[in-house]
């Protein structure tokens, strides 16, 4: 066990080894900072050392033989390579003064105030600007005096070049000790955990292994050893994974779902030596980062589902079946009693139970949708939806109806069901049969809990989301349990099953939406919340400008359009959205003109269904240019400088499209 993360995990003497060279590095850096930060400094006192005859200059000398003194140390130093000039300063005004060849005081200026006060108290200063590099000292307080020293330009930029070289220098192998520094400390980590990590692994039942980042095995537990086929004993870490693998099958769903792509199948059928029936696995992929992010390897769990597949193939294909037969019977029944009734007088029972088939034709819709997530709740996949663009009013008006239409007993004990919908709202891209259930199953929540109050049903407008809410004057809900009424199997009712509203919210988050409650508490009454997407249309031109009008004036009326771009792959991306609505510019010549790209569009099966709205600087002309192209139209042209109100009965003539096309 000990070696099993040998690939990542450095041992403690590495560790120690870091440290050592952590301090090497740290004492380095210092050393190689100081010169960089104190190197004016330095360099100003060895060039004031170096001057020559200074010690002539002493607290004794006079007045008188002041200036003889100055003038020999300025002719001393007259031929140093590494100055410029050298000057001299009166403290008393600050004046700057050199001397002539025959030792007369010549004035150059007088001190910057900042120096000349840095001199009064410090006694030295130094002035860089640019290319200019001096430096002042006092010579002696007795006398008042001061030397300005020139430093010369090129000693100047070897020094600044050297003291900057020592700071990066310094800086870099200080980085250096940091970034080690940080290794120590994930290092720690990782060994903290370690030993209670392989613990874990180890006693799981379940196959679990553990690749590095080239897919090299680093550990695997007993179970995994006898999957992969591995004899007992045998060292096999550290090896590649797919290598090691027996069995062909188990190789390439191994390998598929390493490299994270959706596998084939998403279930691994195997026989395992000391088993007599084949055992089924299903497998996950997660990733095993560091606290600072870094990817040490990935973990492979495989889940045995042998059990669930029995009752799945078993239990819900008899359910499934004989849902089915007996729909499939009472509907056949209906028909037939339909079909001997004769005469006038009877034409009131014909019309009923005509209304009857319709309704039995959507409990079987509704059925097969409850079916495949019965059959999804056992695979790790997202629900079998079958979308399409909706009247979310029509929706609930026609599930409302049938809703109503089962209440008698509750009606006269003076239950209320009401609707309070707006005129209009943007057509939904969902499930029809779902959402049907997801009301149905709210309504039947709220009606067990208000058996003699009223129960309302509003939608509104939600930016890119359409809301519905369902309110009634009931019991209410406690606030601890607003979430867990979600929950599988979790019902606050004598009898309830708990599985309505969690039906509910699978479908809804399957559509992209969300489900909440909300309730002020007990005999309160509550408000459920649900939200479906609207159907978005598709903008195709390279005209920004056009573009961005566009997308505005949708959004104004309510549409969230999705620009498309990449006008090589709009056909199938148009596919892979399935919008309300295209709304495209003939007059685009980027890479594909808008005239070929309509045709493409409406001579592929996928989008061929889907209406365009086209935009043309003359729509004549593009009319009689499309009429070029054999067997297309299209539903709607709009100028370019269309005013909102054009767009608006455009986009009104798609939802009638999509309204007609939903009761066909």
């Amino acid at each position: 066990m000990k070696r099993s993360f040998a690939k990542i995990v450095p041992s403690r003497l590495m560790v120690v080894g870091l440290g050592t060279t952590l301090f090497v590095l740290c004492v380095t850096a210092i050393l190689m900072l100081l010169p960089g930060l104190i190197g004016r400094e330095r360099l100003a006192d060895r060039l004031v050392d170096d001057l020559q005859s200074l010690n002539a200059l002493h607290t004794d000398v006079p007045a008188e033989n002041l200036d003889r003194i100055l003038f020999t140390i300025w002719q001393s130093n007259k031929a140093n390579p590494n100055i410029s000039y050298l000057r001299f300063v009166n403290l008393d005004d600050g004046s700057i003064f050199t001397f002539e060849e025959y030792g007369l005081r010549q004035f150059v200026g007088r001190a910057n105030p900042d120096i000349w006060a840095d001199l009064i108290s410090d006694g030295k200063a130094t002035d860089i600007d640019g290319g200019k590099y001096e430096i002042f000292r006092t010579l002696s307080l007795v006398h008042n005096i001061a030397m300005n020293l020139g430093i010369d330009p090129g000693v100047a930029y070897e020094i600044e070049s050297q003291r900057r070289l020592s700071l990066i220098v310094g800086s870099i192998i200080l980085a250096t000790g940091i970034g080690i520094l940080i290794m120590i400390w994930q290092t720690r980590q990782i060994e903290e955990a370690k030993g209670e990590l392989e613990l874990v692994l180890a006693s799981t039942l379940e196959p679990i292994l553990m690749v590095d980042n080239n897919c090299r095995l680093v550990f695997a537990n007993e179970p995994a050893r006898v999957l992969l086929g591995q004899p007992k004993g045998k060292e096999f870490r550290n090896r590649p994974l797919l290598s090691l693998v027996q069995n062909p099958d188990t190789r390439d769903f191994l390998s598929q779902i390493l490299d994270k792509e959706q596998p084939e199948f998403d279930e691994l059928e195997t026989s395992l030596p000391g088993y007599s029936e084949t055992a089924t696995f299903r497998g996950s992929v997660l990733d095993v980062n560091t606290e600072v992010g870094r990817t040490l390897g990935r973990l492979l769990v495989l889940r045995d589902v042998t059990l669930e597949k029995r009752l799945e193939d078993k239990k819900v294909s008899q359910t499934i079946h004989e849902l089915k037969g007996m729909l499939g019977e009472v509907k056949g029944l209906i028909r037939q009693v339909v079909d001997t009734i004769d005469g006038e007088a009877q034409r009131e029972q014909r019309a009923f139970l005509n209304i009857c088939l319709e309704k039995l034709g959507r409990c079987y819709d509704t059925v097969a949708v409850m079916v495949r997530s019965i059959v999804s709740a056992f695979k790790p996949r997202s629900l079998e939806l079958r979308p399409r663009h909706s009247d979310l009013i029509e929706l609930l008006k026609v599930n409302v109806s049938d809703f109503n239409s089962t209440l008698e007993s509750e009606r006269a004990r003076g239950l209320m069901l009401e609707l309070a919908l707006p005129d209009k709202l943007p057509t939904i891209y969902c499930d029809s049969n779902a959402v049907s259930r997801v009301i149905i199953n709210v309504l039947q929540n709220a009606v067990q809990h208000c058996p003699d109050g009223t129960v309302l049903v509003s939608a509104k407008d939600n930016g890119e989301m359409i809301e519905v809410l369902v309110s009634d004057t009931g019991s209410g809900i406690l606030s601890e349990n607003l979430e867990r009424i979600f929950e599988p199997h979790v019902s606050f009712r004598r009898g309830g099953s708990g599985m309505g509203l969690s039906i509910c919210r699978d479908f809804i988050r399957a559509h992209g939406g969300e489900i909440w409650a909300e309730s002020k508490g007990r005999g309160k009454g509550s408000t459920f919340h649900f939200t479906l997407p609207k159907s978005k249309p598709v903008i195709v031109s390279s005209d920004l400008t056009l573009v961005s009008k566009l997308d505005a004036e949708c959004r104004k009326s309510g549409y969230y359009p999705l620009i498309l771009d990449d006008f090589l792959t709009v056909t199938r991306r148009v596919a892979d959205v399935n919008p309300n609505a295209i709304l495209l510019d003939l007059d685009m010549q980027d890479t594909i003109s808008g005239f070929s790209l309509a045709y493409r569009l409406k001579k592929t099966s996928d989008t061929a269904k889907i209406p365009i709205i086209a935009l043309a600087a003359n729509v004549a002309d593009a009319q009689s240019e499309l009429g070029k192209y054999e067997g297309i139209s299209l539903e709607r042209y709009l100028c370019r400088d269309f005013t909102p109100e054009e767009l608006g009965a455009a986009m009104g003539t798609v939802e009638a499209y999509w309204y007609l096309a939903a009761g066909t």
